[in-house]
Parts: structure tokens; sequence; C-alpha cells
């Protein structure tokens, strides 16, 4: 019997997405896939890792792509991925060089975008550099006396901000600035249910920062920012503010007008033959590192099964975790996103572990011999888990991150 061919994948991103997705993709399928990265970047950068280094001063471990890439066999393209063209199933590169494909896996990412403008800083904004430690050295210092932590409107995944509000209070204790976090939330992390929430705002409570919930915020000078619908306004020394997405998919894949890509529960694209997409550039609304992971494990089955192995393929049913670092306390959550039954639990520990920021099945388990990832440099650990709900069985992409939560985890319509 003929040897089968092994199935053509070409991965194009080199974020933790890409990274887990060739990890699965090889554990399950093995010599059965033949994957080509196109990625321009040498190092992963653990965007779950930015609030932290920003308070410490120091740059987040960055582990090569290369060894990534040489555990699942792939070879790498440093470039970037210009076009795709479907009906030839060819990727077009950077530099004009065609590659053909059995499937494509579109881990792109999204770019990240100030919401405000200037006398703003930006977490997570591609040029973000060292503006935010900048900010936390003159608050520790005293030279100012108040900060304002800003969720901007449309932003699903905000613990980031409160991560940075929280170590920044602890950072700035032997001054006390008046620190402030605003939110359009309901309540704080709202996302991840009651238990969370009040989890959250007794760490912020505690730390000294107030909070201004189901507020939407907008910056007309620096310094200045207008509270709606409360019609006041909040003067602060500093702003820092989550960052807006913008979607980076390549010319030739459908994508709205975001540049964000539409797939299914399996992870692919929708309106295109053999092309599936994982992480930030998808339409999902919540962009999380873990959440991508996942969806590049369920793509990682039905590669694998498409290959000839001996997997059951899966469907994506999002399970949102997180680590909220908080100063000298560690809250482990647990608690329903949406329907199932109980309220949740919290409970006080204090260990953390930095390969886990990223909670990745196959990624996060490598990078714990990766030098920087043994020790957590802060010992404090919020790690919230969400079991996977039975009403996202037939709908799991139409999650609401914004729905009310009502007792015992159900959602309110």
């Amino acid at each position: 019997m003929a040897e089968r061919t092994p199935l053509e994948v070409v991965v194009a991103g080199g974020g933790v997405a890409a990274a887990e997705l060739m990890l699965a993709l090889h554990a399950l399928a093995g010599r059965r896939v033949r994957m080509t990265l196109v990625a321009p970047n040498d190092t992963l950068d653990i965007r779950a890792l930015h609030a932290l280094a920003s308070v410490t001063g120091k740059t987040p471990p960055q582990p090569a792509l290369q060894p990534i890439a040489v555990r699942s066999h792939a070879r790498i393209e440093h470039t970037t991925l210009r076009r795709v063209l479907p009906g030839e199933r060819l990727a077009e590169l950077a530099d004009g060089r065609r590659i053909g494909y059995d499937a494509l896996v579109l881990a792109t990412g999204a770019r990240r975008v100030a919401a405000y403008g200037e006398g703003v800083v930006t977490l997570g904004e591609d040029s973000e550099g060292d503006a935010i430690s900048r900010v936390i050295g003159e608050l520790h210092a005293g030279r100012v006396h108040s900060a304002a932590f800003v969720v901007p409107p449309g932003v699903a995944w905000t613990l980031p901000l409160y991560e940075l509000a929280l170590l920044t209070a602890q950072r700035t204790a032997a001054t006390a600035p008046r620190l402030t976090l605003v939110t359009p939330e309901q309540a704080p992390l709202a996302i991840f249910g009651q238990q969370a929430a009040r989890a959250t705002a007794g760490l912020l409570a505690r730390a000294g920062i107030e909070l201004q919930l189901g507020t939407y915020a907008s910056v007309d000078a620096p310094g200045w920012i207008a509270l709606r619908p409360h019609e006041h306004v909040l003067e602060a020394d500093h702003i820092v503010a989550l960052a807006h997405t913008a979607g980076r998919a390549p010319e030739g894949v459908p994508a709205d007008a975001e540049g964000f890509v539409a797939v299914d529960d399996h992870g692919r694209v929708r309106e295109a033959e053999a092309i599936y997409a994982v992480g930030d550039v998808t339409t999902f609304p919540v962009k999380q590192g873990g959440l991508a992971c996942q969806l590049a494990d369920v793509v990682a089955t039905r590669l694998a099964a498409a290959a000839g192995a001996d997997v059951e393929p899966r469907t994506f049913r999002p399970v949102l975790r997180g680590q909220l670092l908080a100063g000298a306390r560690t809250l482990h959550l647990d608690s329903p996103i949406a329907g199932g039954s109980g309220g949740g639990m919290a409970n006080v520990s204090s260990i953390w572990r930095p390969s886990h920021k990223v909670d990745a099945l196959y990624l996060s388990q490598m990078l714990e011999d990766e030098p920087g990832f043994a020790i957590p440099p802060v010992g404090v650990d919020v790690a919230i888990r969400l079991a996977s709900p039975s009403e996202l069985e037939r709908e799991p992409l139409a999650l609401d991150p914004y729905s009310p939560l009502l007792d015992h985890g159900r959602v309110a319509r």
C-alpha cells in the first residue's frame, strides 16, 4: 500500500496561537503533516506578561520561535503573508513567492491601536515601549499624585488593566497616589461572573483603588476624563487605557470592515475552503491568548484527522481562564461563564506559574523548561477558571461579554 502524502499545512503568524497550533498538530499527527510557519518575528511575545513587566521594569522572557518550530518539525519563512489565492490554494509571501497548501491557518493576530489621543498611555499598543514604566516610576517617586486606568467602550478582555492597577497600587504604596479604574462593565471583571466580581472588588478596595463602573470615558484634553452617563469630569496626572484592536486578515480572505475573520466552531473560515483562523484575527469578541490557544487545539484535531491520524475532531467550547496578579494576595476563582449551576468559588493561595499565564495545553508545558518561566518574579496569582457551559453547545461563538450575569450563572435575556 502506497504511503500517504503528508498534509501540507501553512501557518501564518508568530504569536502564541501559531505556536500552540504547531505543537498540538505535531503531537497529534506527527509525520502525517508537513508544516511551514510564515512569521516575521524571531521570538514569541507573551502579551499576558506585559503588565507585570511594566511594574518590574524587566523585559518579559521571549522564547525563540526556532526551537518551537524544530520541536514541531516545521520550517520557518521569516516574512509575512501578503495575500491568499484560495482557488489555487496558494499563499503569496511579502517577497512575491508563492507556496502551496492543503490547509492554511491564519494566526496573524490583531493590531493594537490607541483608543484615545494625546496624553493617554496605551496598555497593549504595539508601540507602548517604556511609557507605562515611566508612569509608575513617577507615581512611586511622588512626582505625580494620581492616575486613572480606563477601559474604552467595546473592549471585552479587561483583566490586564485590573492587573496593572493592582500592581501599581502595590508598587506605589509608600506615596499612596489616588488611583481610579474606569470601566463600562457593570461589575469588575464581569465576564467571569459574580464570585470573581466580588473578589476583584475586594482586592481593589484593599488596594485603595476607586472604581467607576458603568462608565464610558472620553479624553478631551490631557489629564481630563469626561465620564458618561454621570456627566462629570475626573482629573488625573496620568491616564492609562487599554488598546482597541484591528484585524489583520490578508488580502483574499473574507473579512469584516475591521479586518477580522468569521469562523465556525471548528475554526474554519466561512466562505473559504481549506482556510482556518485562530486567535485575535477572528471575530470572537474576547481577544485573549488562552482562548486563542484553545481554538488552535480544535483546529489541530481537525487537521490531524484530515491527515489520517486516529484523532477525534473537536468543537470549540471556550473556557475563559486567567491569572490576575495582585500584589501579596492570590485568589483562585472558579465560576461558569454562562449557565450551569452554582455561583463559583474563591480560594486564597500564593502560587502562580509564568508558563501558565497563557493557558495553553502544549505551549505552557514547553515553556516550563524555558529560562525566566520557572520562578515567578512576584509571589502572587489569581487564577480564574470557568466551566464550559452547556448553553454554549449550539452557539459557542455567540458569547456576549457584556451580558449581565444573574445568580446561579444564569444569563439575562
